[in-house]
Order: structure tokens, then sequence, then C-alpha cells
């Protein structure tokens, strides 16, 4: 039971989530608990001592250290309360009042006070920081080279003082400061081993976070792997619980794919899903696309996400490279203590390589079929190029039998030994392939006018001599490939001339029809047209509506 009592005097209450501000809550709390206790020690042996009538210290050191232990007690009492900062400052200002008033009723450069002086400098240095430190000593320094100038100028140096009140100086001045010395260098060197460790620790989760980044870049497949990469996050970065959310559904929502431990295995077979407007952690961190920091200090809602023995959660979201959130990565620790700014850091370097695997995967998921969609697009385009030019080359074939039926011009040639004439040929089919045939008297040769892969003709060539070679074939094969497109040329040139004419005469009969003042002037101009173009003897034209016609045959005109 008494031990249960001490140590529960230096047990810090408060919850207080940084791990610096929990090192300072309980180097002031064991500070003001020794000093209060050895101030109590003193004061009583002073009192004792004055009442014997033996006292070789002051009655004013007895009024100096009786408020200065109330002291103590006030700033343990903020400590519990988590006045931190107050409490910091309020301990570093009471030792070094405390500390410079002794030396100040006793002020001598050779008095023992003044080496005391170092722990009002340490209690600045773990309290408050480097300001802290320079400050104190600074003022220190100052007040003992300002003691030791003033006491030269002067020389006022007492001789040494009695053996007796020596070591009553020594007894209640010198061992409770080097006991109260003791405790700082105590807590130094805790601070340094602890700070050593906290290296060590990150050292430790750089290594994990490499082993991450090496699983999710070996990976092709991200998604389908999970589990395994929550499993080895949780293992190298030394974290209780880890989960992955993903957004998914119609109704978006974060749905866990993947979590350790047995209570996520059962979340997952629970198939556990946060809608976007719940308070909890992974919700937040989704809207607010940035890293949410929870512990028990938070409201219930919010801790409804906590696993067992989960006293807080670091929930980050995973954010693609056009910020867009597609999941969260949620780690929950055992800890009350909110991890350190390079532990975050470190946490968010994990769950941004998670996103850009994620990211990787869905953008090589895309492409393929971004790529099987381009294939398949480029197959229906070489099949309607296909048909375009099929279609393109059926309607040469119709132009140009459209042409020469109306053209009225040769469509046979015979040219022999300098002389050309009309040639009737025999109707067999055009070939669409250089043919050469041996005759009677020597060798043919057939070669097809293409216009693009239209055959409009052939060539024929015969020859009573040698055979023509096949250098020879390729030879004609260009002429009359050139023959041919000057052929298309001359036709695409006639229906221009054609197409020119026609539009002349509509413009020519639209001109007429305007001047024409009377209905039989009107029809008569046109029928002249129609004669002339369509070659037709006559020409009827019966005005009327539809329901008119049908009810009654109406008057037939004549117009010459």
């Amino acid at each position: 039971m008494r031990t249960n009592f001490i140590s529960s005097l230096f047990q810090v209450r408060y919850p207080y989530t940084s791990p610096d501000d929990l090192r300072r809550a309980r180097t002031i709390l064991l500070l003001s608990v020794v000093i209060a206790i050895l101030l109590t020690a003193t004061i009583l042996v002073l009192a004792v001592q004055d009442l014997a009538g033996n006292a070789a210290i002051p009655i004013a050191y007895t009024l100096l250290l009786l408020p200065v232990t109330v002291a103590m007690i006030g700033i343990g009492w903020l400590v519990q309360i988590g006045r931190l900062a107050v409490a910091a400052y309020a301990m570093t200002l009471a030792i070094a009042i405390t500390y410079f008033t002794i030396f100040v009723l006793d002020y001598r450069a050779d008095s023992i006070i003044i080496l005391l002086f170092i722990v009002p400098i340490l209690t600045a240095s773990l309290l408050i920081g480097v300001r802290g430190l320079l400050l104190s000593t600074l003022f220190f320094a100052g007040v003992a080279i300002t003691t030791l100038a003033f006491q030269t100028s002067s020389n006022s140096f007492e001789s040494p003082i009695p053996s007796r009140e020596l070591a009553t100086n020594i007894a209640t001045v010198f061992y409770p400061s080097l006991i109260l010395a003791a405790v700082l260098i105590y807590q130094f060197l805790d601070y340094i081993a602890q700070f050593v460790k906290r290296y060590d620790d990150v050292q430790q989760s750089i290594v994990g976070l490499a082993k991450v980044s090496a699983e999710l870049n070996e990976k092709r497949l991200v998604s389908q792997s999970l589990q395994a990469v929550a499993d080895l996050m949780r293992v190298e970065l030394k974290v209780d619980h880890v989960l992955i959310y993903r957004l998914q559904g119609e109704t978006p929502r974060l749905v866990l794919t993947a979590a350790t431990g047995l209570s996520g295995q059962r979340l997952l077979r629970e198939s556990y899903r946060i809608d976007l407007d719940n308070p909890s952690g992974p919700a937040q961190a989704y809207r607010r696309k940035l890293a949410v920091n929870l512990n028990r200090n938070v409201s219930v809602p919010q801790r409804e996400a906590f696993l067992p023995s989960t006293n807080s959660e670091l929930a980050f979201p995973l954010l693609t490279s056009d910020g867009q959130c597609i999941g969260v990565l949620d780690l929950q620790l055992s800890s009350n203590v909110i991890p350190t700014q390079g532990e975050v850091e470190l946490y968010q370097a994990a769950a941004y390589q998670l996103a850009t695997a994620l990211q990787r995967e869905t953008l090589g998921t895309d492409f393929e079929q971004l790529r099987q969609e381009m294939e398949a697009a480029n197959v229906s385009a070489r099949r309607y190029q296909a048909e375009v030019s099929r279609m393109s080359q059926e309607n040469v074939g119709v132009a140009w039998g459209s042409y020469l039926s109306q053209s009225g011009r040769l469509t046979a040639f015979q040219w022999d030994k300098g002389t050309l004439r009309r040639w009737q040929p025999a109707t067999t089919p055009l070939s669409d392939a250089p043919q050469l045939d041996q005759t009677g008297s020597g060798q043919r040769m057939m070669v097809p006018l293409m216009v693009g892969s239209q055959t409009i003709g052939e060539v024929i060539f015969e020859n009573s001599g040698e055979g023509w070679s096949s250098q020879t074939v390729e030879f004609v094969k260009e002429v009359t490939n050139r023959l041919a497109l000057a052929l298309e040329n001359i036709r695409l040139f006639d229906e221009v001339q054609r197409v020119a004419v026609r539009e002349q005469l509509v413009s020519q009969v639209a001109a007429e029809l305007q001047d024409a003042r009377n209905l039989a002037r009107l029809v008569n101009v046109t029928s002249q047209v129609f004669n002339r173009s369509l070659g037709a003897d006559q020409t009827l034209v019966r005005l009327g509506v539809p329901t008119e016609i049908e009810a009654q045959p109406g008057v037939e005109v004549e117009v010459n």
C-alpha cells in the first residue's frame, strides 16, 4: 500500500499525447515531488535546530524555503491538470529564484552556491529547451562575474567561515542540490537514451518502408495482394493493426479490403464498410484528404472503428497523382501517445507508396482495356475501309459503265503497224491480272487497265517474235497504270464539263422562268428545256392538289 502511494506521487495522470510533452511532464513532476520532499525535510531540520537554540542558518532561509515548497506542490498540480507550459516555466523560474535568493543572502564569489547554479541551468535546458539554457546560463554567469568583480574591486573577501557553519550550509544547501542535480542529470541521460532509441526505431522503420516499397513494386496486381501488403506493413512499420479501405459501390463507401489480426479478419468476413459522412477516422481522412490522428480522448463516435486494445488511430488518404482519393490506410496502435513527426512522415510515405501502386495497377488495367478497344476499333476500321474501297470501286465501275454508254465514243481500238481502226472484241470477261498466252504465230499478253482495284478495260499485245520477259511485263504494267489514270482523268473532265453545261442550262432556264409573266409561257419554257435535255416530244403538265385530283380527273393542257 505504501509502495503504491509513493509510485502514485510520480505518476502523470493527465493523458498527454505527444512523446515530448509526456517526457517533460514526467520530469517536472519528478522535480516537484523531489524538491518538495527535500525542502520539507530541510525545514524540519532547521525548525528543530531553532528550537534547540543552536541554529547556524538565519531564519530567513526557512522563510524562503516554505513558499518554494508550496510552489513545488502547485507546479505538480499544474502538471496533473494539463497546464504543462505554465508548469515548465514556473518550475524553471522557481528554482532560478530560489538559488539566486540564497546567493543574494550571502553573496560572495567564493560561495559554494555559485557551483550550484548548474541546477537552474539544467532545469531550464530540460524544461524549456535551448532558449532556456542560453538565458539561464547568461544570467547566472553574469551574476557570478558581477559578484567577483565587486569583491575584487572592494577587497571584501571574508575569512573562511567556521566549520560548523560550513557543515550546516553543506547539509542544507549542497546535499539537496546535489540530489536535485542528480535527478536532472538522470532525466537528461534518459532523454538522450530515448532519443537514441527513437532514432534506432526510425532507422528500422525506414528499412521496413523500403521493404514495403519493394514488395509493392514487385506485385503487378496489388489489389489481389492487399492482405499480404497489410501483414507486411504491420510487421515492418511496428503497428498493432493495419486496415486498408477501398472506395467501392454505386453509392460510394469505404469498403474494408484487407486487415490484420483476428479482429480485422472478422471485419473482413462481415464485409465491413464505412459511410463517407461517418465521424470515424477513415471517413474524416477521405473527406479532408489529410492525415487524421485520433486517440482515446476524442469523442465516442470517432472511436467506434478502434479495434480491441487500441488507444490511437492514424488514418491516411490514398491519393492519386490528380488528387483523387481512392481509399484509406488505417493504422492503429496500442499506445495512447501521438507518434512523432518523423514516424507520421514514414506512415505517410507508406500510404503514398500504396496509393501509387494501386493507381499504377488501375492505369495498367485501363491501358490494357484501351489497347483491346483500339485493336477492336482498328479491326472495324479496316473492315469499314475495305467496305468503302469496295463500294468506291463499284461506283467507279458504275461510273465508267454509264460514261461509256452515254458518251457514244468508241470503246475498242486496234493499232496495227501504225494504223488505228475500230475494233470489235469478243465478249470475254476482263481479267484483273496480266496474262501471257501462246498463239499459233507467237505470244499474246493481256494487261488490265486498273483504277484502284476496279478493272475498266485491258490492253492486248501480240508478237510473232520471241516471248516477253518478266521485266517487260512489269514495264507494261507500269505504263498501263499510267494509261488508266489518264483515262480516269478524261472521264472526270468530261463529267465536270457535263455538270457545267447542266448548271449553265439550269441558270438559263431559271432566268427565262423569272421573265415569264403567265402560266402558259412558264409551262412552254419548261417544256422546251425538257425537250432539249431529255429529247421528249411531248410534255404533259397537270395542276391541282391531291384531293382535287382524286375527286375529279382535271384538265390536261398540251403545250408544244
